[in-house]
């Protein structure tokens, strides 16, 4: 029927570290993208720079581009 409320409770506050959580995450997300995208465009769009500046491989460039839906060529 009903939990113990220190029970309860204990369980309300892992629900609010798992929002916390996802916020942060979702917070990380976004960054990365930003930071992404303006090292890419600080490059004039050459992906094997902007991977050497941002410290991995072209490849794992080219999948978080993918992941975050950037494109490699400027917006007209």
């Amino acid at each position: 029927e009903h939990l113990p409320v220190d029970m309860a409770l204990d369980m309300a506050g892992e629900d609010i570290k798992q929002m916390e959580n996802s916020i942060a995450a979702g917070s990380l997300n976004e960054i990365e993208k930003k930071h992404i995208k303006n090292v890419i465009k600080d490059c004039g769009y050459n992906k094997t720079r902007a991977a050497q500046i941002l410290g991995i491989s072209r490849l794992t460039l080219r999948e978080k581009m993918k992941k975050y839906n950037i494109t490699d060529k400027p917006m007209p």
